[in-house]
């Protein structure tokens, strides 16, 4: 039976020493510098987000073990097997239950204690996933069409300006929430047949190669072509430097000279929640659609038009058809499909 802390299941002491390197005498300023210059390397090896997500993870497991009078660190496993059953029961994605379970992990491993998950924990674990299944909630696709129409309820005001700047370069460079916030004005090249975007980092390059994508002028739909929308913005904000998609205060909500231009640029967040209320606007269930409906959007539309799988992968930067074809949503059902063909034969 699991008892509590107090009672000596998960007793609370010290991290034993690490044996990983055994230093003779009092280390050199030099060895020190080399240590935490280690230690930042090792963070790195993480994204901001990831690291940040496995913080905020960990926070609320220590927060549920002090309310049920549990050791957090070191954990037993039977704490972190009812921690699980705890997160299932009030609803929590199988994606994040997993994420969990790897913040824990990790903590122990930071702090040098056992790992806790141990197959029990896996079994746990196996069981909610099968009960609820894995398959992850996805966002529905922003289509060319419900782009079009989504664009056509974003007001002229210096809010929509913005918005609609960010939305269209978001579809039309098959952008993450995360690229889109941290495009910068030093990154934006202006050539003859449009702008080019230089993405410095993504969730599948964190060692920061980049890439650059283009964003061709289109001359017979202007009203959804993302270079003009972007350079529209860019003036009217005056940006120079910095962030190109920032927040904008109450007072320039609707004026198109904005008192208030915040330096500070959005959040991942942000961008979901603007996708969401123009999706609302259009008649659109704002539920439906997210951040990652921009992305999606532009894959399925392509995928839909015939594109060669190959071409699109060159926008999306996703490394491999599978992958790619997780991202194409209803644009290949109906695509020379075989019924199709059978009865255009009668």
């Amino acid at each position: 039976m699991l008892q509590k802390i107090d009672k000596g299941l998960t007793p609370a002491t010290p991290a034993p020493a690490s044996t990983d390197l055994e230093i003779a005498r009092e280390p050199s300023n030099e060895l020190i510098d080399l240590m935490e210059r280690e230690r930042a390397i090792s963070e790195a090896s993480k994204s901001f987000n990831t690291r940040k997500g496995y913080k905020s993870d960990f926070n609320s497991f220590s927060k549920w073990c002090a309310e049920t009078d549990l050791s957090h660190l070191p954990a037993h496993p039977d704490t972190v097997r009812l921690y699980l059953v705890f997160l299932d029961k009030i609803g929590r994605k199988p994606s994040t239950i997993k994420r969990c379970i790897t913040s824990i992990r990790i903590a122990h491993t930071m702090a040098g204690y056992p790992n806790p998950i141990t197959d029990s924990v896996n079994q746990t674990a196996s069981g909610i996933y099968r009960l609820r299944g894995v398959a992850p909630e996805k966002k529905s696709a922003l289509t060319l069409e419900r782009l079009a129409r989504i664009c056509s309820y974003i007001p002229n005001d210096i809010l929509g300006i913005r918005d609609r700047a960010m939305i269209l370069v978001g579809w039309m460079g098959a952008l993450r929430r995360s690229e889109i916030t941290a495009i910068a004005i030093e990154d934006i090249e202006e050539e003859a047949e449009g702008l080019v975007i230089n993405v410095r980092r993504s969730k599948i390059d964190q060692f920061g190669a980049g890439k650059r994508i283009g964003l061709p002028f289109l001359d017979d739909h202007q009203e959804l072509c993302a270079s003009r929308a972007l350079t529209k913005w860019v003036s009217i904000a005056r940006i120079k430097a910095g962030p190109v998609f920032r927040y904008i205060g109450k007072s320039g909500r609707n004026r198109i000279l904005p008192t208030y231009i915040s330096e500070n640029g959005l959040n991942a967040v942000q961008v979901s929640t603007a996708v969401k209320r123009y999706a609302e606007l259009a008649g659109y269930n704002p539920l439906d659609f997210g951040g990652h409906s921009l992305r999606s959007g532009l894959a399925t539309t392509l995928a839909g038009a015939g594109i060669e799988e190959r071409k699109i992968m060159q926008i999306t930067g996703h490394r491999s058809l599978p992958m790619l074809r997780e991202y194409i949503q209803r644009g290949e059902l109906f695509l020379e499909h075989p019924i199709l063909t059978l009865f255009s034969r009668k």
